[in-house]
């Protein structure tokens, strides 16, 4: 051992390099977890799908446009879903109202992120 490393310093140092390793292996288990969602997706106009873990069909409705929970409408009512959290929808063609009003496509067995208001 080093004449200015005691048994403290030494510890420590394991200690933090196991820390380190720990890390290491949870940010690459999260950028695998993104790599294989996103690998996973498909880009719509609109926002993108991914298939449903149940094969049931959902919208998650990601932008809101700056409107409230009771402003957002789909297809003419209003969308009981806060934003970011997915509710459940049919497959098919729907229209998504605040502000503006936009059609967009839901492919079935998939969750559909809505996320795109522009033109």
């Amino acid at each position: 051992m080093p004449p200015f490393a005691s048994t403290t310093h030494v510890g420590l140092i394991q200690v933090l390099g196991r820390i380190g390793d720990q890390v290491v292996r949870i940010i690459g288990r999260a950028a695998l977890l993104a790599l294989l969602v996103t690998g996973c997706s498909e880009q719509h106009l609109r926002g993108t799908s991914a298939p449903s873990p149940d094969s049931l069909t959902y919208l998650l409705v990601a932008d809101d446009n700056g409107c409230s929970k009771a402003n957002v409408l789909v297809d003419g009512k209003a969308w009981p879903y806060p934003t970011g959290a997915a509710g459940l929808i049919a497959p098919g063609t729907h229209k998504i109202a605040c502000g503006a009003e936009l059609s967009f496509e839901v492919p079935p067995h998939t969750i559909f992120t809505f996320n795109y208001w522009g033109p």
